[in-house]
């Protein structure tokens, strides 16, 4: 391994939010400190990469050793540590490769790094991303140092589910909530952060179910033309009378979770859209295919590794089905062989 395989990685932070500015602001800036006095707080956004980037802003602001007022300088020893993603006194706990929880020999090496002496200023702070994938071991392990933590320290678990994390977790946390904030100050931030243009924006928004920050991480991935041609194909499920037989080629060409997901906005846009008379007609169909599509969208966000070829074949035979006046029981039986019964009366 050549020097400059181990050279630090600069962290690539997106410019910050005006929304998270101000939680910054009120919540965390110097003049605020006093209302801050916990060592152990719950960030929770329903954009995950957004509650991850408040924990990052927040850590950066209390390991800053500079001038500071609503946010950390960006040129001490301390700021430029944090920027490299090499800061002593920070650690950052993930999800390993490949794995879907974050195991309990993460965690005791998380509690053995808050038990040491900080090596740049007076305090330790240790940040969890995806708390909520804690596996139960993982998350007990941490309940001590949750209660009792040795020394200086700040623990700031981020999550898109909070609910998903234990009773006994959430008692000794505090609770940071970031707010959604509108559509249109999104887009406005999208603009502005990475010079796209507002229907770029808004198609990155809608790819990513309105998740400003996620939407600016993914920024790389985004493909409006295929988000488009995604969209049409859903469309052309209703064909009627006769909708295609065949599986559109582009759905195996995404991941099952990302079609899943943009098979349950397209549900909702669909009802949103619809005149009160065609709801009151059909309404119970779309509901029951909504269920049905998220249910097995939770399972894969849950660990499950189906067939991806079976998985499209299912869905797909599930979605055509929906112009067919016996949708319900099919649909009924979709559920049924996922161990869920699936009335939607």
């Amino acid at each position: 391994m050549t020097a400059e395989d181990k050279a630090p990685v600069e962290r690539a932070l997106p410019p910050t939010p005006p929304w998270l500015k101000s939680v910054i602001d009120r919540c965390w800036s110097a003049s605020a400190a006093q209302q801050n006095v916990g060592h152990a707080y719950i960030v929770s956004s329903s954009d995950r990469f957004e509650a991850s980037l408040l924990s990052q802003l927040i850590a950066a602001l209390k390991l800053c050793s500079g001038p500071k007022a609503n946010s950390s300088c960006g040129h001490c020893l301390s700021c430029r540590g944090f920027a490299q993603g090499a800061h002593g006194d920070l650690l950052e706990v993930h999800r390993e490769p490949g794995k879907v929880a974050i195991g309990i020999d993460q965690i005791r090496a998380a509690v053995k790094f808050l038990q040491q002496t900080p090596l740049y200023g007076d305090i330790k702070i240790l940040l969890i991303e995806d708390a909520d994938k804690m596996t139960a071991a993982a998350a007990n392990s941490l309940l001590k140092t949750l209660e009792e933590p040795a020394g200086n320290s700040l623990i700031l678990l981020s999550t898109a589910e909070s609910w998903r994390l234990s009773a006994t977790i959430r008692s000794r946390c505090q609770l940071q909530r970031i707010l959604a904030v509108p559509r249109e100050e999104s887009v406005a931030w999208l603009v502005a952060a990475h010079d796209w243009d507002e229907r770029v924006a808004a198609s990155a928004l809608a790819l990513n179910n309105g998740c400003a920050v996620e939407s600016w991480m993914k920024r790389e991935e985004l493909d409006v033309a295929l988000f488009t041609e995604l969209v049409a194909s859903f469309d052309n499920l209703l064909l009627t009378p006769q909708p295609p037989s065949q599986m559109p080629a582009l759905w195996s060409r995404v991941e099952p979770e990302f079609l899943l997901f943009q098979l349950m906005a397209w549900c909702e846009q669909h009802c949103s859209e619809s005149e009160l008379a065609s709801l009151r007609a059909s309404g119970c169909d779309w509901l029951l295919l909504h269920r049905s599509i998220a249910e097995l969208w939770n399972r894969l966000r849950n660990g499950a590794v189906p067939s991806k070829d079976v998985l499209l074949a299912e869905v797909f035979r599930l979605c055509r089905s929906i112009t067919h006046r016996e949708f319900a029981a099919i649909a009924e039986r979709f559920l049924s062989n996922l161990g869920r019964v699936g009335s939607a009366g």
